[in-house]
């Protein structure tokens, strides 16, 4: 494991010191004066952006193979399913990314793995809602027909009514795989028929008017309670997203964090190493009594000691904290609260 993760990394390298070659000789071919700065942003942009399209394809790629588990029963389980892929995409991302130290490509990446992730949240609530109306309607149609052919509309209809709509809500409720709508679909159903039983009441000839009165208000006290236990149910999908979304920040900025310092490391061991070999060279100019050049390689030295200085000054992770990261589960924070 070690071995291909370092051969792996090795070539990555090899590609990465490549293409800033061929962007310097493409500089001084063009006529343009050859800047090695220039051409190290020139580089950042191409590995970067290959970093952002590459690891967005890895997410795509993963979340179209667990479309078969759509929908799923509850809404943690689809921000399991949404983790796992969004953990390989940003992997992706660490290992193929090159001095994204503003994060402006990891923000990029993080708006269009969001909106991705709301496209299939709203695949996964659409199946549900086909899956639970198509359950409805079959379970409704013996309902229906009574209802078109007045078995209700007599004496002791009501009644009647109210017993075979508790057995397909019962029958509704036993069947597993509806989805994370399957609430909200029934209660649509039990609003709907909630009128059409209204309406038998008021017409049913065995009832007195005070037990009229009193199925009314029964009615209404359940209409009441399932639609408490539906805002209560929204509530804590709501608290269940913002929470998995709390977490999985963190973890993110973790693991940047912990990339930032693994390329300051190495940043730092090679300017270390360069100032040694410097410093040679200085010693060898002092003594051939080569003035300019030896200024030179002092002034390069102080360079390089101003970015291991400038390296350990800061907090990477502080800077990641106070930045308001974009994308992330947003987009479906704000669905379920409307």
């Amino acid at each position: 494991m070690f071995i291909n993760t370092f051969i792996s990394a090795f070539f990555i390298l090899l590609l990465v010191l490549y293409n800033l070659a061929v962007t310097y000789v493409e500089a001084i071919q063009s006529g343009a004066a050859p800047c090695l700065e220039n051409a190290v942003k020139t580089l950042t942009k191409i590995e970067n952006t290959r970093a952002v399209n590459k690891a967005l394809a890895t997410y795509v790629e993963k979340m179209s193979q667990l479309i078969c588990k759509f929908p799923t029963e509850t809404q943690e389980q689809f921000l399991q399913l949404h983790k796992q892929s969004e953990t390989e995409a940003q992997k992706v991302f660490r290992d193929l990314s090159f001095k994204d130290d503003d994060m402006e490509y990891f923000k990029s990446l993080s708006q269009s793995l969001a909106q991705k992730t709301e496209i299939y949240y709203q695949r996964n609530v659409d199946e549900s809602i086909k899956i639970c109306k198509a359950l409805i309607q079959d379970l409704n149609g013996p309902l229906e027909a009574g209802i078109k052919e007045g078995r209700y509309s007599k004496p002791g209809g009501h009644s009647l009514f109210q017993q075979e709509l508790s057995r397909v809500v019962e029958a509704y409720n036993g069947r597993s795989g509806k989805g994370i709508k399957a609430a909200d679909v029934l209660q649509e159903f039990q609003k709907e028929k909630g009128k059409t039983g209204a309406m038998i009441l008021q017409t049913d000839q065995s009832l007195t008017e005070h037990e009229k009165k009193i199925a009314e208000q029964k009615a209404k006290a359940e209409a009441e309670e399932r639609e408490r236990r539906l805002v209560e149910e929204k509530n804590r999908k709501l608290q269940e997203t913002m929470e998995f979304e709390k977490r999985n920040r963190e973890e993110q900025l973790q693991l940047l964090n912990q990339k930032h310092d693994q390329e300051k490391q190495r940043m730092k061991a090679e300017n270390d190493w360069m100032i040694k070999q410097k410093q040679m060279e200085m010693e060898q100019m002092q003594n051939e009594g080569m003035k300019k050049q030896y200024e030179m390689l002092e002034y390069q030295i102080e360079q390089l000691k101003k970015q291991n200085e400038a390296s350990n000054q800061g907090s990477f992770l502080g800077n990641l904290v106070s930045a308001v990261l974009p994308g992330g589960l947003t987009p479906i924070i704000k669905k379920i609260m409307n």
